[in-house]
């Protein structure tokens, strides 16, 4: 079976080091939010987003922490977590596209 995931959006909320422990070992983990928009326009006209909690190693992510603010925009190449039912990605691999600047209406 393959379990991979591959998405691009904009970083919603900045990391948060959490921490865990498997066999007697403190594992730390970096946990943020990223927002994607749907490719179509919902009943109000308007598109509707999806939130995903991304999660990984502090090793994987501590080079790019001055880079993960809220905004930017990201690719995760990643593999989905189940656990007591809440779906997280896991991300193993980021790639920064650049930031993401709202127009003015």
């Amino acid at each position: 079976m393959i379990n991979r995931v591959y998405l691009i959006g904009n970083i919603l909320q900045e990391p948060e080091l959490i921490s865990s422990t498997k066999k007697n070992n403190e594992i730390k983990l970096y946990k943020f939010s990223l927002i994607l928009k749907r490719p179509h326009l919902g009943s109000d006209s308007k598109y509707q987003k999806d939130e995903f909690i991304i999660q990984t190693y502090d090793f994987n992510i501590k080079r790019y922490l001055p880079f993960l603010k809220k905004n930017f925009l990201l690719a995760v190449e990643g593999r989905l977590i189940n656990e007591s039912n809440n779906i997280t990605i896991f991300g193993d691999y980021f790639i920064f596209l650049g930031t993401f600047f709202k127009k003015n209406n």
